[in-house]
């Protein structure tokens, strides 16, 4: 059996993850980065005899959201030209176009994890007055994890760093509404202040994962937030 689990929700989609592995108890878990898995070594895994006499669950990271190199594709048709006796999961940190799902998942489960429509709404509005951004934090928080806003705020800030140093030439992997967008909303900011902004981000996540902070991930982006 071959399961997909991808979004750019990604906490959603790492909870997903280990409530799958929650419910294969008693099976040994074989986990690979599919940016160095090799197809024997994959082969291997799959068709040699569990360590503990029972199934197996083998988990593949990130195998379709970089560029798919001869291997992977090796990899990817051999999932699906052969009868699987053991559970895969393919798990990407981003979403997978519906072109690459029917290619090379087109029998397996596919599970998309999205963020709310709130997170864009508020993603969209950083830029404009302070209390609407926070309006709409506060209420994004009863939706989501902390974590969620802080990996869209740090992609959404590349992206804008991107937009302001190359304009659309660096933007060409988005649609072109979505260029004209960020580069719209890179000129609310200018270059010193997302720079400003994104080394703020990283110390704020530096903090919370070393402990050097006495507040939590949300009073850190509410901060955050009335000083952008």
């Amino acid at each position: 059996m071959l399961i997909l689990i991808h979004g750019d929700d990604i906490v959603s989609s790492r909870k997903a993850l280990e409530e799958h592995k929650l419910k294969e108890k008693g099976v040994e878990i074989i986990n690979f980065d599919g940016n160095v898995l090799d197809l024997p070594s994959f082969v291997t895994a799959a068709d040699s005899q569990s360590l503990f006499g029972e199934g197996k669950l083998i988990i593949i990271e990130n195998l379709l959201g970089s560029s798919l190199t001869k291997q992977k594709e090796k990899i990817l048709d051999f999932l699906n030209s052969s009868e699987l006796s053991q559970k895969v999961i393919l798990w990407e940190k981003g979403e997978i176009g519906k072109t690459a799902i029917n290619k090379y998942c087109p029998k397996g489960k596919v599970i998309l994890c999205q963020p709310p429509l709130l997170l864009f709404r508020f993603i969209d509005s950083l830029g404009d007055h302070n209390e609407r951004v926070l309006t709409l934090y506060h209420a994004l928080l009863a939706q989501r994890e902390p974590e969620l806003v802080l990996a869209m705020l740090f992609r959404q800030l590349r992206l804008l760093i991107i937009a302001e140093s190359m304009g659309e030439k660096g933007l060409k992997a988005q649609a072109s509404w979505q260029a004209h967008k960020f580069i719209k909303q890179a000129n609310l900011f200018g270059k010193e202040q997302l720079y400003r902004a994104y080394r703020s981000l990283l110390l704020i996540d530096y903090n919370v994962k070393t402990g050097q902070t006495p507040y939590n991930l949300s009073q850190l982006l509410d901060i955050f937030l009335i000083n952008l």
